[in-house]
C-alpha cells in the first residue's frame, strides 16, 4: 500500500571550510449532532454520514479556546454533564452536572468502575488515505482529589471497521496515551502518571497530588480560564485506515463511579480528517543571489523529500531532470529517482554545482516528479527551477585612514564587504577573526583586516590609524526613588567634569538634565552624559513603584435586613466602608444591620502598606425580612383539621401557587395568597388520594428574579 506522502523540496546550502475566558454554547446552529460533525468536526479527506448523538443535549456543544489555555483554538465538546460547567475561570472545585442517564459499557471497562451520564457522539465516514488523525483534550472535575479514588471518569474513542493489517478494528479505543496502550482516565494521566501529558489546573494546589510547584499550578483562580481542575495537554489520536472503506466512531464519555463532577473532552475543529498528498515546494538557501540560486563550486544544496502517514512500504519517488545546465558537466551527477524506505519519512538528494572559471551568465536545472498514485488518488507531478551563476566579486569599502579616539574610551570598527558570496570571513593583524572589533587603545596604533568570502577564491584588505589625544574625566549621579503608582518622580542631575558642552540622554529619550516621570511599575532609568571628547558616564536610578490595591466584595442578605460583606480586596492591609447612609467601618469584612429596606451605594476603599488606595462602589439591595413555608401533606375530609393545603410566610409582595397531578395535569391554580386548596379538581369532583407536585412562584420586592418553590404533597383522605 503507497501511504500517505508529503513531499516538501528544501534547498539549504550549507558553508565550505504570549486568559479570556473559554466560550462555549449549543445554540443553532450548533445545537444538532449533524452540524457539529459535519461543519465542525470533519476536516480534509473524510466524508461522516448516519451522524447520532446518545445523550444529554446540554452535554453537547461548541467551544471557542483561543483565549484560553486547553491548546485547542476551537471545536466540539461532549461531556458527562453540562457544557456550561467548563466555562472558567475555576471558582469551584466541584462543578457538576447530574443528567441522570446510564452509563456506557465500554467506558465501564476502561474505567474499572459502573459509569453513568454517558455522552455518546457516533457516525461513519470514509477516509481518503489510509490514516486517521484527530486532536483532542481531555479534562475533569475530578482532578486532584479523586485520583486514584473509587471514582474515575473516563472517555473512548471506539473505531470499527477493515484494520489494514488484518481483520477487523472492533470498538478500537484510539484514547490511549502516547507510546502506551493505557486508555486516557483521570487515574491514569494526572501528576503521578504520565505527568508530562498533564496540566495543573487547579488554584487550590492541592498537597496530596504534590502538582505545586512541579507542575506550576496557578496560583488564584483569576489565572485558570477553564473550570477543570486539570486537563492534559493535546494529544493526537491516530489509527491506520483502509481508504475508500466505511468505518464507525464512537466519540464517548461518561461519569465513573458516580454521577457528580463534570468532565469533558475537547476535539479540534477540522482535525478530524485522513492526511492528503500534498507536494510543496519550498526552496531556502544559507546564500546566494536568489532562493533558488546555486553558485558555481560554492557549497551544496539539497533537496528533501518528506512523507507523512503509515511508513511500513517503500515509496519510490522518480523524476526527470532538465534545464540548460547538464547533470554530471554543471552540476551533480544525480540519479533519477530516490526511494524512500519502511519507517524512513525523510530523503535528502544533494546537489552540488562545479567551478570551470568560465563565464557562464545564468543556467537553469529543472526537477519534475513524476505523477504518484496510491489506491485512492493519482496527483499530478511537480516542478521547481534552479539556477546556477557565476561567482560575484568580492568588493571592501574603505574604512577612514584615521579615527581620534579618546582616552579610555573604545571605537568600533565594521568592515563592509558586498558582492562575492555567502559568508564573509575576516582576519587582522593582530591574528583575531571577528567580523566587529571594538579598540582601546592606550596610543596610537594601525590596523590591517582583510575579508574572503564562503568560496574563498578571492580576498580584499584596508589599513587604517586610530589616533589616540588625552582628555579628562565626566561625573554625576541620581538617586533611586520609592513612589506610589501614578506619582512623579522629578530628575535634575548636576552633571561634573568633562570637556566642553554635555550631550545627555535619558534611557526614556528625554535629552534635557531636569525631567520627571509617572511609571506604571518598577522601572530602571539609565541617564547617560558624553562630553565633547566621547566621554561617556551612565548612572541608574531604580523608582520602585507600589502597585494600586485591588478593590471589590460582594455581600449577601441574611435575617432581619442585615447585609454580610466579604472583602476580596487583593494588595491592601486596612479598609474603610461607606455604608451609603451615613454610616462607616474600618472592618475588613464587617456585617452591617440597616433600619431600612432598599438600594444603598456602598463604597469601599482599601489601602496597602504604602498608603496607595483603590475604591469601588456597588449597589447593594437591602430586602425585608423574608421566609415562607409549605406543608407535605393535608386531608380534605371536612372535619375541621387540615382540610386545605398553601403556602404560608411574608416578604413577598407576589404569589402563584399551582398543583400537578402525577401526569403533569394542572388542576388547581391561585394567585391569592390567602385562597388555598381544597383538594377538588377543576370540575368540582374530589381528587383521587394520593401525591401531588406543587411549584409555588413568588416575587420579592427589589428582585427581578422570583423565588420558586417545588416539591410533592400527599392527599390523605
Amino acid at each position: 500500500m503507497l501511504r500517505n506522502l508529503i513531499l516538501t523540496l528544501l534547498f539549504t546550502l550549507s558553508g565550505m571550510s504570549a486568559y479570556s475566558q473559554l466560550m462555549v454554547t449549543n445554540a443553532p446552529p450548533f445545537n444538532t449532532p449533524q452540524y457539529l460533525v459535519q461543519n465542525v468536526l470533519i476536516g480534509a479527506g473524510i466524508a461522516a454520514t448516519n451522524v447520532q448523538y446518545t445523550g444529554a443535549p446540554i452535554a453537547l456543544g461548541f467551544f471557542n479556546g483561543v483565549n484560553t489555555n486547553i491548546g485547542l483554538d476551537s471545536g466540539v465538546i461532549i461531556t458527562c454533564g453540562t457544557i456550561q460547567n467548563a466555562i472558567g475561570p475555576n471558582l469551584i472545585g466541584s462543578a457538576t452536572g447530574n443528567n441522570g442517564l446510564p452509563g456506557y459499557p465500554l467506558l465501564s471497562l476502561y474505567s474499572g468502575v459502573p459509569t453513568f451520564d454517558a455522552s455518546v457522539l457516533q457516525f461513519d465516514f470514509v477516509p481518503t488515505s489510509d490514516t486517521l488523525r484527530f486532536r483532542y483534550v481531555f479534562g475533569s472535575e475530578e482532578y486532584p482529589e479523586y485520583v486514584g479514588g473509587g471514582v474515575n471518569d473516563a472517555f473512548g474513542f471506539f473505531i470499527s471497521g477493515p484494520n489494514p493489517l488484518g481483520g477487523n478494528y472492533v470498538d478500537q479505543n484510539l484514547a490511549i496515551t502516547p507510546g502506551s496502550t493505557t486508555p486516557v482516565t483521570i487515574n491514569t494521566v494526572n501528576c503521578q502518571g504520565f505527568s508530562s501529558f498533564y496540566l495543573c489546573n487547579d488554584p487550590n494546589n492541592n498537597p496530596v497530588t504534590q502538582c505545586s510547584p512541579v507542575y506550576n499550578c496557578p496560583t488564584n483562580a483569576a489565572q485558570t480560564t477553564i473550570q477543570y481542575d486539570g486537563f492534559t495537554v493535546v494529544l493526537t489520536a491516530e489509527a491506520y485506515v483502509v481508504c475508500g472503506q466505511l468505518y464507525t466512531i464512537k466519540l464517548a464519555i461518561a461519569d465513573g463511579g458516580d454521577h457528580i463532577l463534570d468532565s469533558g473532552v475537547f476535539l479540534e475543529a477540522g482535525s478530524f480528517s485522513s492526511p492528503t498528498l500534498t507536494i510543496n515546494t519550498v526552496a531556502t538557501f544559507t546564500y546566494g543571489p536568489t532562493d533558488t540560486a546555486l553558485v558555481e563550486g560554492c557549497g551544496l544544496a539539497y533537496l528533501e523529500f518528506i512523507r507523512n502517514g503509515n511508513l511500513q512500504d517503500t515509496l519510490e519517488v522518480t523524476y526527470t531532470l532538465s534545464g540548460t545546465a547538464t547533470n554530471g558537466v554543471d552540476y551533480g551527477p544525480l540519479p533519477t529517482s530516490i526511494t524512500l524506505l519502511p519507517d524512513s519519512t525523510v530523503f535528502q538528494l544533494f546537489i552540488g554545482s562545479i567551478y570551470d572559471n568560465i563565464p557562464e551568465g545564468v543556467e537553469t536545472l529543472i526537477l519534475t516528479t513524476d505523477s504518484i498514485f496510491t489506491n485512492c488518488v493519482t496527483y499530478p507531478p511537480v516542478s521547481i527551477t534552479l539556477t546556477i551563476v557565476d561567482q560575484p566579486i568580492l568588493e571592501l569599502a574603505d574604512i577612514p585612514d584615521t579615527a581620534l579616539l579618546c582616552p579610555g574610551d573604545s571605537i568600533t570598527i565594521q568592515p563592509q564587504p558586498t558582492g562575492a558570496m555567502g559568508y564573509y570571513r575576516y582576519f587582522w593583524n593582530d591574528l583575531s577573526t571577528d567580523s566587529i572589533r571594538t579598540f582601546s587603545p592606550l596610543v596610537t596604533t594601525t590596523y590591517i583586516v582583510a575579508v574572503t568570502d564562503t568560496c574563498g577564491d578571492q580576498i580584499q584588505a584596508d589599513t587604517f590609524q586610530i589616533v589616540v589625544p588625552i582628555f579628562q574625566p565626566l561625573d554625576f549621579s541620581i538617586s533611586d526613588a520609592l513612589v506610589c503608582l501614578g506619582d512623579e518622580v522629578v530628575y535634575d542631575p548636576v552633571i561634573t567634569g568633562g570637556s566642553g558642552n554635555y550631550t545627555i540622554v535619558w534611557s526614556t529619550g528625554d535629552v534635557v538634565p531636569d525631567v520627571s516621570y509617572t511609571m506604571p511599575y518598577d522601572t530602571l532609568i539609565y541617564l547617560t552624559v558624553t562630553d565633547d571628547c566621547g566621554n561617556v558616564v551612565v548612572d541608574s536610578s531604580f523608582i520602585q513603584v507600589s502597585g494600586l490595591p485591588t478593590a471589590d466584595y460582594v455581600y449577601l442578605n441574611v435575617a432581619n435586613q442585615a447585609i454580610t460583606f466579604q472583602n476580596l480586596s487583593t494588595g491592601a492591609t486596612s479598609y474603610f466602608w461607606d455604608f451609603g447612609n451615613g454610616d462607616f467601618s474600618n472592618d475588613q469584612s464587617p456585617t452591617y444591620t440597616y433600619t431600612t429596606a432598599g438600594t444603598y451605594g456602598v463604597e469601599l476603599i482599601s489601602v496597602n502598606n504604602d498608603g496607595c488606595a483603590d475604591t469601588i462602589v456597588k449597589t447593594v439591595e437591602v430586602y425585608s425580612n423574608f421566609y415562607f413555608y409549605v406543608p407535605n401533606a393535608f386531608t380534605p375530609n371536612n372535619d375541621g383539621l387540615n382540610d386545605w393545603f398553601g403556602g404560608r410566610g411574608e416578604g413577598f409582595d407576589g404569589y402563584l401557587m399551582q398543583i400537578y397531578s402525577r401526569w403533569g395535569e394542572l388542576i388547581f391554580e391561585s394567585e391569592d395568597p390567602f385562597t388555598d386548596w381544597d383538594g377538588k379538581t377543576k370540575t368540582g369532583e374530589d381528587a383521587l388520594e394520593g401525591s401531588y407536585l406543587y411549584k409555588f412562584v413568588l416575587n420579592l420586592p427589589l428582585s427581578t428574579a422570583p423565588v420558586i418553590y417545588t416539591g410533592y404533597l400527599n392527599l390523605i383522605r
